[in-house]
């Protein structure tokens, strides 16, 4: 498992076998930082904080003689998507994704569309391998509203705390 997948799991807190994912970036130019630092914590009990720092536009956070990339493209309301990025295994950017509510005055950030199947296979969404592919971002956005509006529970829930 490469670096960023080793961070990803301590962030998400989900094996990410069939993650959602893109071959370049999709939201960097259009991202927000509206916080000088946001901080995760997973379900789990003993679930690690992880905490990213705004750099420009997006969020920073280093492990592992590393740096990983959070940039959040605002969707509407306290709905993002979020693109988790850093170096893969063969020297590029891996990206990973999800569709995120990010609720600060509850404390939480709930995702959908981290971890997916051969059933989220659709237009705009590829199966590539063991991975889900992004080919249209728009695509991807309409099938998290989709998830949201019909009720489906998120692929998971953060304790989250922004300054």
């Amino acid at each position: 498992m490469n670096p960023l997948r080793h961070l990803a799991v301590a962030v998400i807190c989900l094996a990410l076998a069939g993650c959602f994912t893109a071959k370049r970036d999709l939201v960097g130019s259009d991202a927000v930082a509206d916080h000088a630092v946001i901080t995760f914590i997973g379900e789990e009990d003993d679930a690690e904080p992880v905490t990213f720092t705004r750099d420009g536009n997006g969020y920073i956070t280093r492990g592992d003689d590393q740096e990983i990339w959070l940039h959040l493209k605002p969707v509407e309301g306290d709905f993002y998507v979020a693109q988790l990025s850093g170096p893969d295994d063969e020297g590029g950017t891996e990206y990973l994704y999800g569709y995120m509510r990010l609720d600060v005055p509850a404390g939480l950030a709930e995702v959908w569309l981290m971890v997916g199947s051969d059933a989220d296979v659709r237009p705009g969404l590829s199966d590539c391998e063991d991975v889900i592919c992004i080919d249209d971002l728009a695509a991807y956005v309409a099938y998290g509203q989709e998830k949201v509006a019909a009720g489906e529970e998120s692929d998971t829930t953060f304790k989250v705390t922004v300054e």
